[in-house]
């Protein structure tokens, strides 16, 4: 532990605190934008009473996790109403974030299997996915595990809203989250001191080695951080792949039968 807080400490209190701030700017910018497209819309005859239509930012990936060092980028989804379509999120959204002021970076891309816009602001690198709901209010307490939030989505949409849903899944089913933390910490860096992290490059990124790493912790659910490690490499380097691993048990939906929806694995 004292090894890993030397080469890859995790953020401070104190810069997560400034980010926290920061995805709450984030929120109210892209809120309030929202709520001027309802009315440019007709849907809403002022912005005041637009405020209804909601919206909500979901993170992922290692800030989700709480094993993100102060340096990393936040992964975050912003899940809004209809009416909003892609195209308005990179047409109309990008260039008001571009001249906002505290944004000193930005670049969309539109073109990607799953779009995004990359940011920083005050500092913080974001990565922003949008994923518009086939609604027109979006609940204040969206329960983004509940299957029937993919009704109706696209697959770039289904994708982008898998993260959070994934990173929520793995934080309720590891059965120790402060065995599983360390552990996880260990084979990001193991993996990157060996240019094996990166998804883009065919290798295992952060949620693949966070997958891996919850099955092992559910296997020994008592194991120190450093056994889970051990266990790690033991278990996998025999794997029969392209074997899945499982960390729930496989079930079917309707969702299932369209291709959006498949068990987490």
């Amino acid at each position: 532990m004292s090894f890993l807080d030397k080469v890859a400490p995790l953020e401070t209190e104190a810069d997560r605190g400034h980010k926290e701030v920061v995805l709450q700017e984030l929120h109210n910018i892209i809120h309030h934008w929202i709520c001027e497209v309802a009315v440019e819309k007709g849907l809403y005859s002022d912005v005041e009473s637009a405020q209804e239509v909601g919206g909500s930012l979901f993170v992922s990936g290692s800030y989700k996790l709480s094993i993100n060092t102060a340096d990393s980028d936040v992964d975050t989804i912003f899940v809004g109403p209809r009416f909003v379509s892609r195209s308005d999120f990179f047409e109309k959204l990008a260039p008001r974030l571009q001249t906002h002021p505290g944004v000193t970076s930005m670049l969309p891309i539109s073109d990607a299997s799953v779009p995004i816009i990359e940011l920083e602001l005050h500092g913080v690198s974001i990565d922003l996915q949008f994923v518009p709901l086939p609604v027109n209010i979006v609940p204040k307490a969206l329960n983004i595990l509940d299957d029937n939030v993919l009704q109706g989505l696209d697959p770039s949409a289904a994708r982008s809203l898998n993260g959070p849903r994934v990173n929520e899944l793995i934080s309720r089913l590891v059965p120790n989250f402060e065995t599983f933390k360390p552990m996880t910490r260990v084979l990001r860096l193991w993996a990157k001191a060996r240019g094996l992290y990166n998804n883009k490059m065919g290798f295992l990124g952060g949620i693949n080695f966070a997958i891996l790493s919850a099955f092992i912790c559910q296997l020994y659910p008592s194991a120190s951080p450093a056994t889970l490690v051990a266990a790690f490499f033991r278990e996998f380097k025999d794997w029969r792949w392209p074997d899945p691993v499982f960390l729930t048990k496989p079930y079917v939906t309707p969702l299932s039968e369209s291709g959006l929806l498949r068990a987490e694995g």
